[in-house]
């Protein structure tokens, strides 16, 4: 009898030993992907902020208002405004410098453990886990008319000038304000240099090798060195934009 009872306790413990094996491995599964969920969503709440940040300095540039502001939600992380950014842009034309000038570009950064989410020279951008990835695309185009096969390219360059920081939960308001805007026409054929040195230089160059492919008869080369881009591209006709914007977090 002793025997029995003692095998019956030694069952009870076996049987319940694996019940809370499989409810802790239950938790476990159920709370990673709560955790997975919670950052998706933060991710993606992010870069709808970030997509607003490039709505509002494009409604700055392209003249519908000179001041605009946006709001977006912190959910930890720190937000930034960034100058380590910069671009040295030179125009060819006739074997001869047409136009040549430096700007620091500066930028909005937000970090967060797991990855980088920056707004830089118009486009969007996110590095995670050394890989960088461009969500939303700058303003710089190639078009290419069938008529006399001229090769049009659009450049804006946008120089994002202040500082401060903040992190944290809730709201934050951000400020951006023209300074300048400039804008240069090239009507005649030449080549574009551009040398970018930024955290994002591998997407630059993803995106400017996509545009290599828009259309097999421009001339357009890169080449990519640690954190610094270079760019030469062949134009009919160029349109270079400057734009000089003050930014601040309140």
């Amino acid at each position: 009898m002793n025997s029995k009872g003692v095998s019956e306790i030694v069952g009870y413990i076996i049987i319940f030993g694996i019940a809370i094996s499989a409810i802790t491995t239950i938790y476990i599964h159920v709370n990673s992907m709560v955790n997975d969920a919670k950052e998706d969503v933060r991710f993606e709440s992010m870069l709808q902020g970030f997509r607003k940040i490039q709505d509002a300095v494009e409604s700055v540039v392209y003249g519908k208002s000179t001041k605009k502001e946006v709001r977006i939600v912190l959910s930890g992380g720190t937000l930034q405004v960034s100058s380590d950014a910069n671009l040295n842009t030179r125009v060819i034309i006739n074997n001869s410098t047409a136009f040549e000038s430096t700007d620091i570009l500066g930028g909005v950064e937000y970090r967060y453990p797991n990855y980088i989410m920056a707004f830089e020279n118009g486009g969007v951008w996110v590095k995670s886990f050394n890989k960088t990835t461009i969500m939303s695309n700058p303003r710089i185009f190639i078009y290419k008319k069938n008529v006399n096969n001229e090769t049009i390219v659009f450049v804006a360059i946008t120089s994002i000038r202040g500082n401060g920081s903040t992190g944290g939960e809730g709201s934050v308001t951000l400020m951006f304000e023209l300074n300048s805007a400039e804008i240069n026409l090239f009507n005649q054929s030449g080549y574009l240099y551009m040398s970018i040195n930024s955290s994002y230089a591998d997407a630059w160059k993803s995106y400017f090798d996509d545009l290599r492919g828009y259309t097999n008869n421009t001339v357009l080369q890169t080449n990519l060195s640690g954190s610094t881009l270079n760019i030469t591209m062949y134009f009919d006709r160029l349109v270079l934009a400057k734009y000089s914007i003050s930014a601040g977090i309140q």
